[in-house]
This record gives structure tokens, sequence and C-alpha cells, in this order.
């Protein structure tokens, strides 16, 4: 054989053997079922699309109102006679062979849900993504069964129930062109002792010269009530402070982009990183938080990235005075939406 045709041959075996991580996804139809959640849908709908796939995407959840949502965290068993009605009507309008079906979180698709997933479409991939921990999930472990992949966002539910490990992702780049005019902020939902980190920090920075901004927000009114009734924390807390509506990502991402650093308070009930710490990691900020476990992350840097005691006051002037270090970028891609979906979808599904 001729030793061209033999090289040409075999450089062509081995390209199919490499391959296009993503090739088996053009033509593949997915269902997606996921809550809205800072954008992370549109995130992966854009790279599903992007390569080749058809996606139907349906929120995940039937209750919209925010003391709706709020009842649907602690008891969701309440809603699953809507919800049975609500995804009735998903399997209705979907009259198309699903390849996979991936659900974000499942907090509401009961197991009577899911056996009517696995009846209409028995050859689909059944994928559960978790940004949130087994404990804040109601029920979830008595559903897992039903799903060929689970994979989670917290490393410790990754080691107790062996699911497969993945962060979450985010796509914000930073802006060159902003100054910055604060030293630390925070922004997001107000739960547990919250309350109490970012105001001993807010009173640091005031008593330090050091300019803190805080975006401090509550699903509705009802929830004034109940965290001064259950939350000693909240009674020191000011209130005014506090807003019912919820600033646009947009608007949240020049605030972020204007401070050196970003505060990120996690869950008690997890070790799986924050959306506030991606994003912090795209947009090149650095980064306070109470979560131990990003030491071990591939872009820790104690130049960068400091962790407190969630009881802490005070933070050394040094790690504001020195400037950031660069990640190098292929770290920084594995933590985008096309990094998190070439996870996910390793397989030919």
């Amino acid at each position: 054989m001729d030793s061209n045709i033999a090289l040409l041959i075999l450089t062509k075996a081995l390209e199919e053997l490499k391959g296009d991580d993503m090739s088996t996804m053009t033509g593949k139809k997915i269902l997606f079922i996921s809550p809205e959640f800072f954008g992370i849908d549109k995130g992966i709908i854009r790279v599903l699309e992007d390569y080749g796939a058809t996606v139907f995407w349906f929120d995940e959840r039937c209750v919209k109102s925010p003391l709706g949502r709020a009842v649907n965290s602690v008891a969701p068993a309440i809603f699953y006679p809507k919800a049975w009605t609500y995804y009735q009507n998903i399997l209705s309008k979907v009259n198309v062979d699903i390849d996979c079906i991936l659900i974000i979180k499942g907090e509401m698709i009961s197991k009577r849900i899911l056996k009517a997933f696995k009846d209409r479409w028995p050859r689909a991939q059944r994928i559960l993504y978790l940004y949130d921990s087994v404990k804040n999930v109601k029920g979830i472990i008595n559903r897992l069964s039903l799903y060929n992949r689970v994979i989670s966002f917290d490393p410790n539910d990754c080691r107790r129930y062996k699911f497969e490990f993945r962060p979450l992702f985010c796509d914000l780049e930073p802006r060159e062109s902003m100054a910055e005019e604060y030293d630390l902020c925070f922004y997001g939902t107000m739960y547990g002792d919250r309350f109490r980190i970012i105001q001993n920090l807010k009173l640091f920075c005031e008593n330090n010269s050091y300019k803190f901004y805080s975006f401090c927000y509550l699903r509705g009114r009802f929830m004034l009530l109940f965290y001064w009734l259950t939350n000693s924390g909240f009674r020191k807390f000011n209130k005014d402070s506090i807003s019912f509506t919820a600033m646009p990502s947009g608007e949240l991402e020049i605030i972020a982009s204007k401070s050196k650093a970003i505060l990120d308070a996690n869950d008690k009930n997890q070790t799986g990183l924050t959306m506030r710490t991606l994003e912090a990691v795209g947009l090149k900020k650095k980064i306070v938080t109470t979560n131990a476990d990003i030491v071990n992350y591939d872009f820790y840097n104690p130049n960068n990235i400091m962790v407190i005691d969630r009881n802490e006051k005070a933070i050394p002037d040094t790690f504001f005075s020195k400037k950031y270090e660069e990640i190098d970028d292929q770290i920084i891609k594995k933590y985008t939406a096309k990094g998190w979906v070439d996870d996910v979808f390793r397989i030919d599904i």
C-alpha cells in the first residue's frame, strides 16, 4: 500500500477515534426541565443547540409565587397533584422521540412523573443534576433509582451517595473598562446566618474605610415575619437594606465588575460552590468565602481567595492591597456552560 494512502487512512482513523466529544449531539432531542436560575438554563440550551441538538425546555416549577415556592421548598408533596397535571401537559406537548431527559434539581418531579417519562421514552437517558445539597431537596433520595445518572455540585454528597461530581458554571467575562468602586460586594437571597455574616463584614468595612456594597433579596414580605420569629441574627440586621424585587442579572454583573472582591456566604448544609464564587472566577475578581472546600479546586489561589470563619469580623488589609493573580484560561474554560455540557453529556446518548 502506498505510504501516503496508509498515512491518510491512519490519520482519518485517529480523527474518528478522537472525534468531537459532542459530535453525537447532532440531531439529538433533549427534554430539559429546570428552574429558571441565574441564566443557567439559557446557557445550557445555547450550548446544546450550538452542538446541533433540539431542546425542549420547561420550567420545573408549576408554582411561581414567592409564597408557593417557599412552601414547596419545605413540603413539595403538597403540590404533587398540581405538578402531575402540569407534567401531563408537558407530555402532551412533546410529540417526538426523546434521546435524553435532563432534569435540574427535580424538586417537584415525583416518582409518578418520572415513571410516566420512562414509559413514554423508555430508551431515553434520564439525568439528574443537583445544584443544591440533598438535605435541601425534600424527598429526592427516594427518587434517585429512577435516574440513569445523578450528578451533583456538592463534593460531600458525591462521596456519600456515589454521585458524579461536576461544579456549576458561569459565562461572565471581565469588563476591562470598569473602574473598581467597591472593595467588597455581596448580592443574593437572604437565609440562614447570612444576615450575621454580612452585618459583621459591613461594619468592618465601615470602620476601616473600605467600600462595601450589598444587595439583599427576600422572596416576599412574609419572609420578614418568618425570619423575625425564627432567626435571632435577623433582628439586628438593617431591614431597610432588604429588597423584595430581584435585581436584573445585568445590573448585578455591573456591581460585581466594579468590585475588588465578591463575598460568598454558602449554605451550611452544602460544600458545593455557589454561583457567586464562579461569577467571581469568570470576572477575575477576588473572593471572600465561608466555604473552606474551595481550597480543593484547581483555581484556588490564597492571594485571590480568602476563606473566613462564619463568625469572622475582619479581613487582613493585605488581601485588598495585593493585586489579583491571573488564572490559566484553560482552567476558567472548565467552569463555562460549554465545559459543563461537555462533562454532563460525555456519553453517546
